[in-house]
């Protein structure tokens, strides 16, 4: 190639210009792909940890024996307020049974009252009845004993208010009553209920429709009792002049044996 050929078009163009220029191949203008920019790998965060110093500085005497008061007060006064609240619990409690049972005290108080005037009005029934039965008078007085037969069924017997005293029994409720004087009392009350309710079972023996049968007319015995609230009132004096089925002394000795258990 000429010299010729690399002078540019433009000659005005100074010449120290032109070959100072750098001609660039070819390729150069071709095109080229994008190079992939690969990103330098993150450098993570890395914690640097550090070590605690173990070597602290001596604490004091004084310093450990107030943490170990401070300590000691704390559960101190927590034990202590923990007695208070359940000291205030008991007491709460140890009132509500009281009233529960001075309430089942007055039901029972009540009615004893009641069976006492019973137990006495028919008392003196039946002592009328066995008078008569030992009098020797047996048939003249034959719609008496009729009268005072029937007072036998009269009787009530007593069953106390139990149940708040079952319940402090079965719940452990009694420790609630701090005052032994006061637990043995009512302790000893229950108990002496219980006697007077066995002495009674075993002391009363009922007569037997067999006996009856062979000395009192059915119908008459029937007619002279009826169902009323007050059982003062259950028994009526029998009308017309009813008579004994029979007058044997084996029969009327055997009768006066069961009328005087009733008393029991």
């Amino acid at each position: 190639m000429n010299e010729e050929e690399n002078i540019p078009e433009n000659k005005n163009t100074p010449l120290n210009e032109v070959e100072n220029k750098t001609v660039l191949p070819v390729d150069s203008f071709v095109s080229r792909q994008p190079e992939t920019i690969i990103p330098p790998p993150e450098i993570e965060n890395m914690e640097v940890h550090h070590h605690p110093d173990l070597h602290h500085k001596r604490k004091k005497w004084k310093e450990y024996f107030l943490e170990f008061l401070m300590i000691f007060l704390a559960v101190t006064m927590g034990f202590i307020a923990e007695s208070i609240r359940e000291h205030i619990a008991d007491n709460a409690k140890a009132k509500e049974y009281a009233h529960s049972l001075y309430d089942d005290l007055k039901e029972d108080s009540s009615f004893l009252n009641s069976i006492i005037n019973i137990k006495t009005w028919r008392g003196l029934k039946l002592d009328s009845l066995i008078l008569i039965l030992n009098s020797g008078e047996v048939q003249k007085n034959e719609k008496m004993i009729y009268y005072f037969h029937a007072f036998i069924s009269t009787n009530l017997p007593f069953r106390p208010d139990d149940a708040t005293i079952q319940q402090l029994r079965n719940s452990g409720g009694l420790r609630y009553f701090k005052n032994p004087k006061l637990y043995n009392i009512i302790t000893h009350y229950y108990n002496l209920c219980n006697f007077y309710i066995e002495r009674e079972k075993e002391g009363t023996l009922p007569i037997p429709f067999s006996l009856s049968a062979k000395l009192f007319q059915s119908d008459i015995l029937i007619s002279d009792q009826k169902t009323t609230p007050d059982i003062m009132k259950s028994v009526s004096m029998p009308t017309g002049k009813p008579h004994l089925l029979t007058l044997d002394k084996q029969v009327l000795n055997e009768y006066l044996l069961y009328v005087g258990l009733q008393e029991a």
